[in-house]
């Protein structure tokens, strides 16, 4: 479940910027990677596959949100 939770939110990540600026980013990826695994993490007894993607692809619009409001 890992694995889905690390490619979900590096995925939707990648995507957004894509879709915003045109082109992807690492540092997105990066993150997506990171917090894909910190939210699935204590959620892994409560969830299956189907609810770890759409977590994970919840928390790539909202790290999008949050790292275009930092900079």
């Amino acid at each position: 479940m890992l694995d889905t939770a690390k490619v979900t939110g590096a995925l939707t990540l990648i995507m957004r910027a894509w879709a915003k600026f045109g082109n992807p980013s690492s540092l997105g990826a990066i993150t997506g990677i990171v917090a894909g695994m910190g939210t699935i993490t204590p959620a892994s007894r409560l969830v299956g596959s189907a609810g770890s993607l759409s977590i994970d692809v919840s928390l790539g619009v909202m790290c999008h949100y949050v790292m275009q409001a930092i900079k």
